[in-house]
């Protein structure tokens, strides 16, 4: 093994300085992986995921402000939200309107799938409905 190492300046670092230079940057990063950790730990509590918060509506009323209907949990909730805060508005008590204020957001293929029905809705109703040439 190498008994000492020579560095750049000429000093000579002993191998138990190396060593111990290791386990320091060792030791600096456990602690910073530690206190990773304890900082999720600390702020496990106030995600989304464990509020089970959801946007089920937003109307835009200007360029940056807008209202939004917000479940959390059972509730729901309108906010006002613009640029600069968020301001709790009342509770929502009555009925969702269908297809205005879904619960999920379509997915991509969904909306495809239902474009290209109506494409083909459309192709088939034109050429059943031009008239026909007789000779």
């Amino acid at each position: 093994m190498i008994d000492s190492l020579h560095t750049t300046g000429g000093e000579i670092l002993s191998d138990g300085a190396v060593w111990r230079s290791v386990g320091m940057l060792v030791l600096v990063l456990v602690l910073l992986v530690a206190a990773v950790w304890f900082l999720r730990r600390l702020q496990g509590g106030s995600s989304a995921r464990t509020l089970d918060l959801e946007v089920v509506g937003r109307l835009p009323l200007a360029q940056t402000q807008s209202l939004s209907v917000v479940r959390v949990g059972k509730d729901l909730w309108v906010l006002g939200v613009s640029d600069g805060s968020i301001q709790y508005i009342g509770d929502y008590h009555g009925e969702l309107p269908e297809g205005r204020l879904a619960t999920r957001a379509p997915s991509f293929s969904g909306m495809l799938e239902s474009k290209l029905k109506t494409l083909g809705n459309k192709l088939t109703s034109k050429r059943t409905s031009e008239p026909q040439v007789v000779r």
